[in-house]
């Protein structure tokens, strides 16, 4: 949208491989020079960014490419939580994964009586999603947890 701008296209290459980078090294993560280098790019970026948008100030058409590079520059220990964490995955692709079959049903009407009812309907989401991951069967998991459970409306009868 600003083709007059070089940092954008460039940041996108940095982060792109950054996230090349991290999937290779698998669970061990990156060394400390590695992090090092790649912060200290990623911080040119984003100088150069702002001196370009000191040069050619953002309209209010464009906005939105001024505001990722503030949003980038201010949270930059959370954009880059991945390359010193390698449980932290780099994109959010699970999270909008896990929000697709919401976002698909959204013309239904689903209505809760209460709060406390969409907190158990997420809970139960949570529930079934993090089995499906770790390769459980749902069942048992909620068995458990049933069983367990202080609530006498939500225990299984002993057969």
């Amino acid at each position: 949208m600003e083709p007059n701008l070089t940092w954008a296209p460039d940041m996108l290459k940095l982060m792109q491989a950054m996230i090349h980078t991290s999937h290779e090294c698998g669970g061990e993560g990156l060394s400390a020079e590695q992090i090092q280098e790649y912060e200290r790019r990623y911080d040119e970026i984003l100088e150069r960014g702002l001196q370009e948008y000191v040069k050619n100030p953002p309209t209010k058409h464009y906005l939105k490419g001024y505001g990722v590079r503030k949003q980038l520059a201010e949270d930059k220990e959370m954009v880059l939580l991945f390359l010193r964490n390698p449980a932290v995955p780099p994109t959010n692709n699970d999270s909008e994964r896990c929000l697709r079959g919401h976002k698909r049903h959204l013309h239904q009407k689903t209505t809760f009586r209460s709060g406390q009812y969409l907190d158990y309907h997420c809970a139960f989401l949570s529930l079934a999603t993090t089995a499906r991951k770790r390769g459980s069967r749902l069942y048992p998991c909620l068995d458990r947890i049933f069983k367990k459970s202080g609530c006498e409306d939500c225990r299984i009868p002993d057969s």
